[in-house]
């Protein structure tokens, strides 16, 4: 078959599935999303596009569209989480000619359905894939009402409870797919502009230079990140509180539920500074996001490599390197340019795919975990390393350099998935 015309299945209608189909069905593939809910996700939270992210949707001409609904982010500030004290900041623009977007998850989602249905991907709401297999010519998937649709590619882009993972994955250890829970958990939630500007502890986050900047208050055993949003009015905030053992709480049997826990945020952060306390009295309604991640995998496919995890259900990390959604973006410029590029039958593009980017992510992954701790402990990035580090040249990035220095970020932000794609393909001719 014509590598340009796969017919690819995604189950999963969230930020990882739309963007697949989006970018796939442009590509002029057969693209059907199968999501279990009855309509578009409703949940709220702030979400960061890194400049490696932005860097693939300006390069599929898709940044008028996410210019409407994001915030640019000049620099990253962390603060003191008791006093306000200034302790570090990070100006994205150091290491990439793009920028960094800040938005939140709803109005993300709407604008990638939106696309991904002008590009002429089709979404089944209401209509659960549960049983996926494959043969040496095609993939099947049964959904709950016993449809069954045939794909040259399925990609399970269902979330870290992936529900598609243990059979496309069948024929690794089962520990290893284990979703490892943190002891933290997010709650997220919009703040009006009114709301800020009538109080004098908090007016400032909506007038420069703080707007313009992502903002974090660090303390011990719990933090609060946003930014404000011009375009919207809004204060895309993050709260985040360190339980204790991360599974004493037996109220929390779902990693993300639409739970008003505000009074549990009001009382946690009183001890702030007074615009962290003013912030967490503002919210009026919040979700509960329990913070978990799975260990590095050394695959994501299934033997024949026709069925393929997508996103969190592959590799679900922390949310303290803000990369997650940029590295799925990142997975999805790749497996596009395999596709349209190579002449590989799928099973030989989807092994090409992970030799390029099962090592990017596993790093990615890791640098997470380790500033989760950092930022739990109260300390800014980069506290952590040695004069030495510290003074490590950027170069043109490196991967290997330890997390939080010069290097490593350059190589995490200004990283070029289609040049390194591209390279990967010559090196592979040679």
């Amino acid at each position: 078959m014509d590598m340009k015309k796969q017919r690819i299945v995604i189950a999963g209608g969230g930020l990882g599935g739309l963007t697949a189909a989006c970018r796939l069905a442009r590509d002029g593939h057969k693209v059907d999303i199968f999501e279990r809910s009855q309509s578009l996700s409703t949940a709220s939270g702030a979400i960061f596009v890194r400049s490696n992210g932005v860097r693939c949707f300006y390069r599929w001409q898709m940044r008028e569209a996410f210019e409407a609904v994001t915030a640019p982010i000049k620099e990253h500030e962390t603060r003191n989480g008791n006093t306000n004290e200034l302790l570090h900041t990070l100006n994205p623009g150091i290491y990439s000619e793009f920028p960094e977007w800040s938005t939140d998850r709803q109005a993300l989602q709407t604008v990638l359905y939106d696309e991904a249905c002008k590009a002429g991907a089709k979404v089944h709401f209401g209509n659960e894939i549960v049983t996926v297999e494959e043969d040496n010519q095609a993939a099947y998937a049964t959904c709950k009402d016993g449809t069954r649709t045939t794909a040259d590619l399925i990609l399970a882009a269902d979330g870290i409870s992936s529900r598609l993972r243990s059979q496309v994955l069948a024929h690794v250890d089962p520990s290893r797919l284990t979703v490892i829970r943190a002891p933290s958990t997010h709650y997220p939630t919009e703040i009006p502009a009114k709301m800020l500007a009538n109080d004098e502890r908090t007016k400032s986050l909506r007038e420069q230079p703080e707007s313009e900047n992502g903002i974090m208050w660090a303390g011990h055993g719990g933090y609060a990140i946003g930014k404000y949003n011009h375009l919207r009015g809004l204060f895309n905030i993050m709260f985040s509180i360190q339980h204790g053992a991360a599974d004493s709480e037996a109220s929390e049997q779902k990693l993300f539920d639409a739970t008003d826990d505000s009074e549990v945020v009001k009382k946690f952060f009183s001890s702030f500074n007074p615009t962290v306390v003013a912030l967490a009295n503002m919210v009026q309604s919040c979700s509960r996001w329990r913070l978990a991640r799975l260990e590095p995998l050394d695959t994501w496919s299934s033997p024949k490599r026709r069925l393929v995890l997508l996103g969190d259900s592959a590799h679900a990390m922390l949310p303290n390197l803000a990369e997650g959604f940029s590295s799925i973006v990142e997975d999805i410029d790749a497996l596009s340019i395999l596709l349209s590029e190579t002449n590989e039958d799928v099973p030989g593009t989807i092994e090409a795919w992970e030799k390029i980017r099962i090592p990017r992510v596993t790093r990615l992954q890791n640098g997470s975990t380790w500033n989760y701790k950092l930022y739990n402990s109260g300390k800014p990035p980069g506290s952590e390393l040695t004069d030495e580090q510290r003074a490590l040249s950027m170069g043109g990035g490196d991967g290997n350099a330890p997390f939080n220095t010069l290097p490593f970020d350059k190589w995490m932000f200004d990283y070029d998935t289609a040049k390194e794609v591209r390279l990967a393909m010559k090196a592979e001719l040679s």
